[in-house]
């Protein structure tokens, strides 16, 4: 990870500029916007600055009659466009902005002398406005070994320190005290002596957890994870009020076009919502078994062609997790594809039996879709029993599984042979949510899901209409973990680990979310004995 600190309205010694530094001494580089002849460099920083590389950022204009000056930092192949001006016209600005970026092919775009702080991505380009040091706020800009990019904005003013809480830690509970500032956790101590500015959070002796990452979910809240940036803004948020608090919409089998759309509609949805974080997208599907389609559209599955998936693949890198079937014609090389694209390859309403589904994990596929339902498993055929996908997936411990445990889809005794033989390191939950998943709901409601397909609410679960087979979950996902932990009987440790840090690491997010630990992302959650949830922290602020 290479981290770049951002300040502006910096050419002051003000104390918020130190205490910034002193925060972020781990940073990489530290970039000024600046105002020429103050830039922040003539001060007593010189220390703070000594192992750093940093550049102040020269000029003025505004965007109401001119650009401001503009400054072209490359950075760990990365280019920052940076410039420094009054930007009281943001809207227009951020317009000439994406104009000029585009043509430098701008990875980033810093801009200043506004002292609303703000981090957005449009088109792909990122735009960070860190606001004005002078009042505490300042931008980060990470950047992950495989050169991914996340900004956002911080505030020395945030500051949170949770006490009397039976701290949920990937191994075991312990009594003691977190300090939360800036959306990162910065200790986890028996006791911490909390500074005059920072806010107390009495936990009430209640557990405080990781918040739970939910990695397949198609819709919530009445909502679809295909309906558009609202409707993905809206069903990512009625989860987060159960406790997710990082999400990847989950697309249904259509055909390549409408997958395009619905994967716009989720890249919007990242930069409109500080409520929830959204990861990127999980496809499951197209390219899928017509024979294990379940409450898939038949008419949507299509054969794994070259030219549709690297089409596909192509389209975002924000695409993290894609469900096929490996027996189809192509479905080896699609695993292998997404293998290479970074994503993650799952079998998904597969009939592979057990040989194939090695071969798949030796592939591309590492990961198996809501195991037990729309795979195979021992099965007689004849006088025989054969092994399927369920059984490989088991044996082998490379392989992660994706359950939902609604006690529907599976029953109790089932999820202990999975935890048995998969442990909480390579099995987690999922909620598989539909669109009325965290809503209320009512015996016998039915409704039409994007795919059109006809779908019933009946004993706690969803029903295709003519309840021959089951077609989503409701659950959310601290359901999952209470009838893991009670139901079930799994030690709570580990059953907040399979909704938490087990997720973060398939999709390669496990080094800053999914534990309550220093440097990882404030996203907690506090509830009782009964994983009642009682309050939601995302980056370190209530929602």
């Amino acid at each position: 990870m290479f981290r770049v600190l951002v300040l502006s309205d910096s050419h002051r010694d003000y104390p918020s500029l130190a205490e910034a530094l002193r925060l972020h001494r781990e940073a990489d580089a530290v970039f000024f916007l600046g105002d020429g002849e103050n830039d922040l460099y003539t001060y007593s920083v010189e220390k703070e600055l000594a192992d750093k590389k940093y550049t102040a950022v020269c000029g003025n204009g505004d965007f109401r009659s001119e650009l401001p000056k503009e400054v072209l930092l490359p950075l760990c192949g990365k280019i920052f466009f940076a410039l420094h001006g009054h930007t009281r016209a943001v809207k227009s600005g951020l317009q000439i902005l994406s104009e000029a970026a585009r043509e430098k092919n701008a990875d980033i775009v810093l801009y200043g002398h506004t002292h609303i702080p703000r981090a957005e991505r449009i088109d792909g380009i990122w735009f960070l406005c860190p606001g004005s040091i002078r009042d505490g706020a300042y931008g980060i800009v990470d950047i992950t070994d495989k050169g991914e990019i996340l900004c956002f904005t911080a505030d020395l003013r945030e500051r949170k320190i949770f006490k009397n809480v039976k701290i949920i830690t990937e191994k075991e509970i312990v009594s003691g005290e977190v300090a939360v500032e800036n959306g990162k956790i910065t200790a986890v101590q028996p006791q911490i002596d909390a500074p005059q500015s920072a806010q107390i959070i009495d936990g009430g002796g209640r557990y405080l957890s990781p918040g739970f990452i939910d990695l397949h979910v198609h819709g919530g809240g009445g909502y679809s994870a295909m309906g558009g940036r609202d409707a993905v803004v809206k069903m990512c948020e009625a989860h987060a009020k159960h406790g997710t608090t990082s999400i990847l919409p989950t697309t249904l089998a259509a055909p390549i076009a409408q997958l395009k759309t619905a994967i716009d509609g989720v890249r919007e949805a990242q930069a409109a919502t500080d409520r929830v974080h959204i990861l990127g997208v999980h496809l499951e599907g197209p390219f899928l078994s017509p024979n294990m389609c379940g409450a898939q559209s038949p008419e949507s599955i299509l054969s794994p062609a070259r030219e549709d998936f690297e089409d596909l693949l192509s389209y975002w890198d924000g695409i993290k997790i894609v469900g096929a079937a490996p027996e189809t014609d192509g479905g080896l090389t699609l695993g292998k594809a997404v293998c290479a694209h970074g994503a993650v390859a799952s079998v998904a309403h597969s009939t592979a039996d057990f040989d194939t589904a090695q071969t798949a994990f030796q592939n591309g596929y590492s990961d198996v879709t809501h195991l037990y339902n729309a795979c195979t498993s021992c099965h007689k055929v004849g006088a025989f029993r054969h092994a399927g996908t369920v059984e490989a997936a088991l044996v082998n411990d490379s392989v992660s599984v994706q359950v939902i445990a609604d006690l529907r889809h599976q029953p109790a005794g089932v999820l202990q042979l999975i935890y048995k033989c998969k442990g909480a390191d390579k099995m987690y939950v999922i909620t598989d949510g539909l669109e009325y998943a965290a809503s209320d709901l009512h015996e016998g409601d039915s409704f039409t899901q994007e795919n059109g397909m006809s779908v019933v609410y009946s004993d706690g679960v969803m029903l295709l209409a003519d309840r021959s087979c089951l077609a989503g979950s409701v659950a959310t996902c601290d359901v999952l973990v209470r009838n893991l932990y009670k139901t079930v009987g799994i030690p709570l440790c580990d059953c907040v680990k399979m909704a938490s840090l087990t997720p973060a690491r398939v999709v390669g997010f496990g080094d800053r979310k999914g534990k309550i630990a220093v440097g990882y992302d404030a996203d907690l959650l506090l509830f009782d004995e009964d994983i009642n949830v009682s309050a939601v922290f995302v980056s370190g602020k209530q929602i």
